[in-house]
């Protein structure tokens, strides 16, 4: 079967199986490269640089779940920073709120459309969706600006149809479950994690991608089950990588 690269934010890639584990454990080489708290264009990024170093091609599958809007990865004393949602960070993120969300819907835009573009250029199969709803955080936000060479809402309207499908997980997730309610409390904080749980995310391939639901996607789910722990988010960590190295098709992540 082709090479799966999967791209995307901590909705992607986490402490627990996501949807992009459940479709690669099919795959007979399985890369995913999304980055915890990323913005749109960290995942172009993450394409770009898998690209240069893997070369991609026509037999390959990409995946990407974008992000929402209200995101700006920065570069601090050499390093890159993924800080996740502007609303939620602390004053060490140097735009806060003072990033514009005509900048994120225009990085965002970019972004995918330069995806797109480059997974055309070489004739791919591939399938770009959200991770969240493009304005998370931002629902009351209001364009304030248009100038001659940009209509931001039309952006807006372009950015939506780049994708395959318009259906986030997030909302798929509030929409269909009691969401607080089936979240994973981490004993060591006393605190609910905010990410979908092992068994949303294979719901959400059953439902979108019923394709890659199979034994070997059964018996992954059914280990990682069994094994799992709430102790603490770094030891559920650890248990999923060492399952992860008995999967010799899990290649591992872009550095």
């Amino acid at each position: 079967m082709k090479r799966l690269f999967t791209f995307g934010c901590s909705y992607t890639i986490w402490a627990w199986p996501t949807w992009s584990d459940y479709i690669g454990v099919n795959f007979d080489t399985y890369y995913n490269f999304a980055k915890s708290g990323c913005d749109n264009k960290n995942i172009l990024y993450q394409i770009l640089k898998a690209d240069k170093k893997y070369k991609f091609t026509s037999d390959d599958y990409v995946m990407v779940m974008f992000t929402s809007f209200n995101r700006c990865s920065y570069f601090k004393q050499y390093q890159l920073f993924n800080s996740g949602d502007l609303v939620d960070q602390d004053k060490s993120h140097p735009f806060m709120n003072n990033y514009p969300y005509e900048a994120g819907i225009y990085d965002s835009w970019i972004s995918a459309k330069s995806i797109k573009t480059l997974l055309d250029s070489k004739d791919m199969d591939y399938h770009l969706q959200q991770a969240l709803p493009y304005n998370f955080l931002w629902e009351n936000k209001k364009v304030l600006r248009t100038n001659h060479e940009i209509n931001y809402s039309d952006l807006v309207l372009e950015y939506l149809n780049l994708l395959n499908s318009k259906v986030s997980l997030d909302g798929w997730i509030q929409n269909n479950y009691d969401f607080e309610k089936d979240r994973i409390v981490w004993q060591d904080i006393n605190k609910h994690d905010g990410h979908p749980t092992m068994k949303h995310h294979l719901d959400f391939v059953e439902k979108f991608f019923p394709q890659y639901i199979t034994e070997k996607t059964i018996d992954f789910y059914n280990e990682n089950v069994e094994k799992f722990t709430n102790e603490s988010q770094i030891k559920q960590g650890k248990v999923f990588e060492s399952i992860k190295e008995n999967y010799d098709n899990f290649k591992s992540r872009l550095h």
